[in-house]
């Protein structure tokens, strides 16, 4: 969920940008968020699928290890555990205000 926010976000690094398909079939919602990220990175988010930006927030936003509880928060609770969270675009769809909530105090903050 995280990588595909992020792209949609303006975080992704241009060497990421650069492979347009599998961009293309993430915008068009012709691939879910998980199987973008298992595409594109097989699995690992590295330094070079964001931009400076995006690591920088990547960074603070793990670091405090609220990613996890986030994700919990929103999505876990009608779920026995977060691996049983769909990877579809409706768990995306409910996901996506937090971060970008996130984002936007990590950027005030930053200021």
């Amino acid at each position: 969920m995280f990588l595909a926010w992020a792209v949609s976000s303006g975080l992704a690094s241009a060497e990421l940008l650069e492979m347009t398909e599998a961009i293309e079939n993430l915008e068009r919602r012709a691939i879910s968020p998980g199987a973008f990220f298992f595409e594109v990175c097989d699995g690992k988010l590295w330094e070079s699928d964001l931009n400076e930006e995006g690591n920088a927030f990547a960074k603070a936003y793990y670091a405090s290890n609220t990613y996890g509880e986030d994700y919990e928060s929103v999505l876990g609770s009608n779920y026995p555990t977060v691996y049983h969270v769909p990877d579809d675009w409706d768990t995306y769809t409910r996901l996506k205000p937090t971060l970008d909530a996130k984002l936007a105090s990590w950027r005030n903050r930053s200021r």
